[in-house]
């Protein structure tokens, strides 16, 4: 956005968003796309136009819900699976979780969480049970890696270090955790791979197989093995966990997921960590590349004094592109927060019509909007942060576009736009 445009289009809505729904004790627990699907104490969480059925959408898009047909009890919502986290209180079991989920969900029980199926009807029951604390959808990974070429091995001058220090990765086993190795085979054929690859975990996809071909070509020596990310951060943990153990010295992965912390370690960094203590190896992990995409101040509201963040954020959103938006407040996730800020997401060019999407959760640090444009023109959305109760604090946001959108840099900055375990000291964050 050139700044002639950016001048003209720093308006603000001139009145306060809607007014936000009173949540049940069991909804407090809950993310708000999650609590949205049950009724609230008062209010509404659903905007003019919205619906159930374009809530469950979005979660279909992100892998979030699974259609499932079955007799729910009388009264009862609908009976899909939803894919959430659960985080219960440090000491408690995970037993009454798990017994609510369908199928084998994956466990950290060093952080006394899960990540599994549970049936829609039953989430209500599950924020219910006192020693849980929280409740979040699951969002899927980020994979960093955007390329299968290998022209990193001449500009590191590789070729010239085998030669002249005879160094080709003998005998250091290098772990690879990534989405999947589904043509590994195809690779091992061409001569891209070796013969031999300990495969732990194939997974779906080749980001796996494209960063094995890179690291061959640089180590041709490294004896090779993999494991998939998962599609939840425990599983991430769980396959760092496993290639750790399985004798691997050098372990790099090109995993992220936006719902990390942003301002306290994670706790796939923590995992690593404590995991590094015990075995002997290193851990390497792609750092982002979202400094365009990242957006971090103090709440500020003084253009003019109205309640809402300055300054604003814009993305360009074509008509079946998505608009995911990730905010974050310095405070910890895992603690009713002192501090409530919501997030609205408007069209720039009709301020008076009211958000087109938002979210509104007083029980947890963090908002999160996840926005498709089911419309016939092109939106020029802006992203409005409103202060609700508290203190000002450090706002932290990153937005995702996708399927054609794109996001204009005006109040983006690259400072401090490491998050997640590549943020950890004891792993080594690199460019990607």
């Amino acid at each position: 956005m050139d700044p002639g445009e950016y001048a003209r289009r720093i308006a603000k809505p001139n009145t306060p968003p809607p007014t936000s729904p009173v949540p049940t004790a069991a909804q407090m627990k809950m993310d708000f796309r999650l609590a949205s699907l049950f009724p609230p104490a008062s209010g509404s969480m659903l905007l003019p136009g919205e619906s159930l059925a374009t809530i469950k959408a979005g979660m279909l898009r992100l892998k979030q819900l699974r259609e499932w047909e079955m007799i729910t009890p009388p009264g009862a919502v609908d009976s899909d699976l939803l894919y959430v986290y659960v985080r219960v209180a440090s000491g408690a079991t995970l037993e009454n979780v798990r017994s609510e989920c369908f199928g084998v969900p994956d466990e950290m029980a060093e952080w006394s969480m899960l990540a599994g199926w549970s049936e829609e009807y039953r989430m209500l029951m599950v924020a219910a049970l006192p020693e849980v604390l929280t409740i979040r959808l699951v969002y899927p990974p980020r994979f960093r890696t955007g390329s299968t070429t290998t022209a990193g091995d001449v500009l590191h001058h590789g070729p010239l270090a085998r030669t002249n220090f005879g160094l080709d990765g003998t005998p250091i086993p290098v772990g690879v955790i990534s989405d999947g190795v589904t043509n590994a085979m195809m690779a091992q054929a061409s001569g891209d791979l070796p013969p031999a690859l300990m495969i732990l975990n194939p997974g779906s996809g080749d980001e796996g197989t494209a960063m094995l071909e890179i690291i061959h070509d640089i180590a041709p020596g490294s004896p090779l093995g993999f494991h998939a990310a998962g599609t939840n951060s425990v599983a991430f943990t769980n396959a760092v966990t496993a290639l750790a153990t399985t004798g691997h010295k050098v372990i790099c992965d090109d995993v992220g997921w936006y719902t990390d912390p942003f301002f306290e370690q994670s706790t796939a960094g923590i995992h690593i960590a404590n995991l590094r203590s015990v075995w002997d190896f290193i851990h390497i992990s792609a750092a982002g590349n979202d400094g365009r995409l990242h957006h971090q101040a103090g709440f500020n509201d003084t253009n003019p004094i109205d309640g809402w963040h300055d300054p604003i954020l814009y993305a360009t959103i074509p008509p079946g592109g998505v608009l995911d938006v990730f905010m974050q407040w310095n405070e910890s996730l895992n603690a009713v927060p002192a501090s409530d800020f919501d997030l609205y997401l408007y069209d720039s060019n009709n301020l008076a019509a009211g958000p087109i999407a938002w979210s509104t959760t007083p029980g947890v640090v963090g908002e999160t909007i996840s926005h498709t444009n089911t419309g016939p023109t092109t939106i020029t959305a802006a992203i409005y942060v409103w202060k609700v109760s508290g203190a000002n604090r450090t706002l932290e946001i990153f937005m995702e576009p996708q399927n054609g959108s794109s996001q204009f840099t005006n109040g983006t900055s690259a400072i401090d736009a490491v998050f997640g375990h590549p943020a950890h000291p004891a792993v080594i964050a690199v460019g990607a």
